[in-house]
């Protein structure tokens, strides 16, 4: 009985911020109208207290919007400049969305439709976000792949990037499909760290 008043409650809210919202976006237009888009979008923390425990499903949705973001944006100005909120958002929202680290690596180092130049910075900031999927899901080998791809061919470190081919070609993927549960539990997070290299 007391779910439905408060379920009113809150659809009433949100449709008052909402109507609040589009009143106030629809005033923009020339340099503020960037902002606009912006507006919209909490921060990942918010998200969570919003979406009632619906965390993947918040998630989904806000990926959507980040591609649609992206995808504007790429085709047209080549501005991205709300890109960064919504990677950090989408990931705070739901830290188990795998492909959302894989797309944000992506989108993160192609932000021009011209990709012959990606600034270092691009690249450097690609190899952190996928350095923390990494940390989050140490078997799967497409991160150590996509880190060692950045440090070998987009950054020249042969260094620090061979440890990382010789882990997603070697190592955590046959611990992760043929080692025992001691052995997944104590060799993979070793290995996601950069502490151990198989």
């Amino acid at each position: 009985m007391k779910k439905v008043p408060l379920l009113c409650l809150l659809a009433i809210a949100l449709l008052s911020a909402g109507i609040g919202r589009y009143r106030l976006a629809r005033g923009f237009s020339g340099k503020r109208a960037s902002f606009k888009e912006v507006f919209n979008l909490p921060p990942g923390r918010v998200l969570r207290q919003m979406d009632l425990g619906w965390h993947t499903l918040a998630a989904d949705l806000l990926f959507i919007r980040a591609n649609i973001y992206y995808g504007q944006h790429i085709l047209t100005d080549e501005q991205l400049p709300w890109l960064d909120a919504f990677i950090e958002s989408l990931l705070e929202l739901d830290p188990d969305f795998k492909a959302a680290y894989l797309w944000a690596a992506l989108v993160l180092k192609f932000q021009k439709r011209d990709s012959s130049q990606v600034p270092r910075s691009a690249i450097t900031r690609s190899t952190e976000i996928l350095r923390r999927g990494f940390r989050r899901f140490p078997a799967d080998y497409r991160f150590p792949m996509r880190i060692a791809f950045n440090l070998y061919y987009e950054l020249g470190d042969s260094e620090q990037a061979i440890p990382f081919f010789e882990t997603a070609i070697l190592g955590a993927p046959a611990i992760a499909e043929f080692g025992s549960e001691a052995q997944k539990k104590t060799i993979l997070p070793e290995v996601a760290a950069g502490q151990r290299v198989l």
